[in-house]
């Protein structure tokens, strides 16, 4: 985009920019339906499995009756003491339709699996590989209490080895523990050989214990317990992509890989607004910061910090950080098309996104980052110039929408936080403490936090993570004397500009 874009072209060149569509937020009924629906479709088919299974599952089945409704009656609580624990403990993930639906997949097919493969050997299993995945998209907390309940509920309705169970139960554990700090694929693979290593110490002394005394059999299933820590670590990387695209969710390695400065939006923004860029860093690290206080999610925060500006690539000379040497553009023009020149680096971020592909829970952060809040120092000043009937507020507003997660609520709040902060020449700890507060209480006050589920306790751990680290950043400099005050003490002469010669 040229630098010498006039009033005409602005307005050509905005207009042709497509309007953000509104959030489509979930109605309570049709949310509702959609969870009963998983919840529904998980319990018939686990119980279909179970009673129609090949497997020796069946065995308990034979007669039919009564024991089809023990089994109904088993499931049922299970998941609903399953579906609690989320309520409890994770309501984010029962809210998400999304990570129910994967949860929902892999339980059925994991149990799918065993079923089918437990006439060959009970030692193979796809329950690492179970709980490597649900692991990677929520938590080790969801992936211990979810992959046990499977494990026992596989196990206790398809055998009466406790060897079996012991094996199997620790191999979920160890998956869900190796993966506690996951932050590449290699992880994975060493999840799995781990789980390989460990299960096979573990099948060899309990076989000891009970006194097996077949070797060939005793090698055939150490053998299979290693080949199924090595198989699942494999099926996990390998299915990764497949499941983000088909639930929509993205992962920590996804999200690792966008942080890349190579990343060509990133390399970009480098270049072509390298304020902009410093600015994204900053407040990355702000973001961060503050989702770690208050268990969101720190990294997705930081990515979304770092793309949330990639609008004002296309005219990076009328935002003040890409300013330095170049006459202030916005002198030039009215402040109503300054208005619409600021708020339209939204919807090019948005088009910036969709071209590069970004994934949509990180194009969230580039509208909602600003909410509807208003451009008010064009606001003021189009009062000031032309008739206030003339001046409607509306027109000097974000297109939103408002932030709707605790992330992206926690980028608006850092985004002008260090615009704010910058802005002061000398900036003392108290004066970051009130800038803070004075931005958490704008915000609030203009109902920007509205859709957002943050608590005043979220809030006030956010606002002392954002001292903490601007009071890091911005913190007082030791003034230096100047280099005529230290010749004279030394009582020497520069030689060719260096005092110390």
């Amino acid at each position: 985009m040229s630098i010498v874009e006039n009033e005409n072209q602005l307005l050509e060149n905005i207009s042709k920019l497509e309007p953000i569509k509104p959030v489509k937020r979930n109605i309570l009924a049709s949310h509702l339906l959609h969870k009963s629906l998983i919840f529904i479709v998980s319990f018939v088919s686990i119980f279909f499995i179970y009673a129609l299974s090949p497997g020796q599952s069946n065995h308990y089945f034979k007669d039919g009756g009564l024991s089809y409704i023990g089994l109904g009656l088993y499931l049922m609580i299970v998941m609903t003491l399953f579906t609690l624990f989320l309520k409890k403990f994770w309501v984010s993930y029962i809210s998400s339709i999304r990570h129910l639906a994967l949860m929902s997949f892999l339980t059925i097919f994991t149990i799918l699996f065993n079923e089918l493969t437990f006439s060959f050997s009970p030692y193979f299993s796809f329950l690492p590989a179970f709980a490597m995945l649900i692991r990677i998209f929520t938590n080790f907390q969801v992936s211990l209490v979810l992959s046990i309940a499977v494990t026992i509920s596989s196990y206790m309705l398809s055998s009466n080895d406790v060897t079996v169970l012991a094996i199997n139960l620790f191999s979920v554990v160890l998956s869900s523990f190796s993966l506690t700090k996951i932050q590449q694929r290699s992880d994975l693979a060493k999840a799995g050989l781990t789980v390989s290593f460990v299960d096979s110490i573990i099948l060899v002394s309990l076989k000891l214990i009970t006194g097996a005394t077949d070797l060939n059999k005793l090698m055939l299933d150490v053998s299979l317990v290693a080949a199924s820590g090595v198989f699942s670590a494999i099926i996990s990387i390998g299915s990764l992509p497949y499941l983000e695209s088909l639930f929509g969710l993205i992962t920590s390695f996804k999200l690792a890989e966008l942080t890349n400065p190579n990343q060509p939006l990133l390399k970009q923004m480098m270049i072509k607004a390298p304020g902009t860029y410093q600015h994204s860093l900053i407040v990355g690290n702000l973001a961060e910061a503050a989702a770690e206080g208050i268990n969101a999610d720190a990294l997705l925060t930081r990515v979304g910090a770092m793309y949330h500006d990639i609008g004002k690539m296309v005219r990076p000379y009328f935002f003040i950080e890409n300013q330095l040497g170049i006459e202030n553009q916005h002198s030039k023009i009215s402040p109503r098309l300054s208005a619409l020149v600021i708020t339209s680096h939204v919807k090019e971020g948005i088009e910036l996104a969709k071209e590069y592909k970004l994934p949509s829970i990180i194009r969230d952060f580039i509208p909602m980052h600003h909410g509807t809040s208003l451009v008010a120092y064009f606001y003021h000043q189009a009062k000031q110039t032309e008739k206030s009937e003339d001046v409607v507020e509306a027109h000097f507003r974000y297109p939103g929408p408002k932030p709707q997660t605790k992330e992206t609520a926690i980028l608006m709040l850092a985004d002008a936080t260090e615009a704010a902060v910058r802005a002061i020449s000398k900036p003392t700890v108290d004066q970051i403490q009130k800038t803070i507060g004075k931005i958490i209480k704008a915000r609030i006050d203009d109902g920007q936090l509205a859709e957002a589920p943050l608590t005043l306790v979220d809030l006030e751990k956010i606002s002392n993570e954002f001292l903490r680290i601007l009071q890091s950043l911005y913190h007082s400099r030791i003034e230096y004397p100047s280099e005529e005050k230290i010749m004279k003490d030394l009582g020497r002469k520069p030689q060719n500009g260096n005092i110390f010669k």
